[in-house]
């Protein structure tokens, strides 16, 4: 990390409202796990060892995982940041059951060291169904303040198709 970055990051750290989490130290990558070549996130899925003919065991791959995110932690509170309590999924890259990568064991060992290390974990899937298109259709009109884009200051008030003009926090 440049130096320019790391009092950045510093300075945002001092400030309040930031808060630095864990994405792995090196085990962000895509890697084979199949002797067909298939692809998947390290941290989700174990490695395939091609010199031995195998994929990881499950402690090889555990002992893998508990040390990166270990390294992970200590290179955020080495560099005088609080000890990380969010952590993100590569890839996003868990619970994937419709995923060819999805490995029951691999995830069940990583859930069971984030939970010991971690507070949250979050990925950007949702185990909720996504939206029905009648659902993401904006009930908003055109601002009157000269600019064509929608925006939450005029909302077609339901079911009477008029604008109802509502005002901000300072009366605007």
């Amino acid at each position: 990390m440049s130096g320019a970055l790391r009092v950045k990051i510093h300075r945002m750290a001092a400030r309040g409202g930031w808060d630095f989490g864990s994405h792995t130290h090196r085990v962000h990558a895509r890697t084979q796990i199949d002797a067909e070549g298939t692809t998947a996130s390290e941290v989700a899925s174990r490695r395939w060892l091609p010199e031995l003919g195998r994929r990881e065991t499950l402690a090889e791959f555990t002992r893998k995982i508990q040390t990166d995110i270990g390294r992970s932690v200590t290179g955020l509170t080495s560099r005088g940041l609080a000890r990380p309590t969010l952590f993100a999924y590569p890839f996003s890259e868990l619970n994937e059951k419709s995923s060819v990568a999805f490995d029951t064991a691999a995830t069940a060992a990583t859930t069971r060291i984030l939970d010991a290390t971690f507070t949250a974990a979050s990925t950007n899937r949702s185990a909720s169904p996504p939206p029905r298109p009648a659902q993401l259709r904006s009930r908003s009109t055109p601002c009157r303040r000269r600019c064509s884009r929608r925006c939450a200051r005029t909302r077609r008030s339901p079911g009477s198709g008029r604008s109802v003009r509502r005002r901000g926090p300072l009366g605007r």
